[in-house]
């Protein structure tokens, strides 16, 4: 996937969502590890998968 396909939304302090690309995000190598580098924390909007999954309900 290239960088130019990947887009985060991170929420500020006063409940602002903010767009943006991992284009704009500098010392990138194009040859990452996306998925591990977002999931550590390395390009902010992190997920909080399990408070999202303790309020769906996965099951139908």
């Amino acid at each position: 996937m290239n960088k130019d396909n990947i887009w985060f939304i991170n929420k500020n302090k006063f409940g602002v969502s903010e767009l943006f690309s991992l284009l704009e995000i500098k010392n990138v190598r194009r040859s990452g590890n996306f998925e591990n580098e977002y999931l550590s924390g390395r390009y902010g909007a992190i997920p909080y998968i399990n408070d999202i999954l303790d309020r769906v309900d996965v099951d139908g």
